[in-house]
């Protein structure tokens, strides 16, 4: 029989850990085996037999570099679901701005229509409000002179008399 040492392929019989016979059959169909205690690492479908005695060493590093290539997997997993979360983010902002910016717009177009009817309200008061003041100053010029020359003659030209409830004591 040909040795086995840390060759591939798929474990026929194998009881790790005890010292019994271990068997594997290698992808080219033949057959190893072996008498003592083994290591498998399971690759898929797949083992990995190793006798402990002989290659301990390289079984541990064969599982050190497995683990870290399954870390790698798992660290790029991760970045992969981190960047779609950004990118749905970033999506939904969007989303969101367009949504408020179509409301915002809708919310104009009713106010406009609402402050129409307004509008013609107000412009109509502003003409009422200018109106009444042209007529108002139109009254004062016309009445200044006649206003100050009564209130001069009032407060220069003094007539002194008694009042009517005035008596004199005596």
């Amino acid at each position: 029989m040909e040795s086995c040492d840390g060759l591939r392929g798929d474990v026929v019989s194998a009881d790790c850990g005890s010292r019994t016979q271990w068997i594997l059959r290698r992808p080219s169909g033949l057959i190893c085996s072996g008498v003592g205690i083994c290591s498998g690492v399971r690759f898929g479908s797949v083992w990995l037999v190793l006798p402990v005695m002989a290659s301990q060493s390289q079984g541990i590093q064969q599982l050190l570099q497995a683990e870290k290539r399954a870390a790698e997997k798992v660290a790029e997993a991760r970045k992969r679901k981190n960047r779609r979360l950004k990118q749905a983010k970033e999506e939904a902002q969007a989303e969101i701005e367009q949504y408020r910016l179509q409301r915002e717009k809708e919310f104009k177009t009713k106010e406009a229509a609402a402050l129409g009817s307004h509008g013609n309200s107000a412009v109509e008061v502003d003409r009422d409000t200018a109106e009444r003041m042209g007529r108002i100053q139109a009254s004062y010029r016309g009445n200044r002179e006649t206003v100050l020359g009564e209130l001069l003659r009032r407060v220069c030209d003094i007539q002194p008399e008694f009042h009517a409830n005035y008596r004199v004591a005596g």
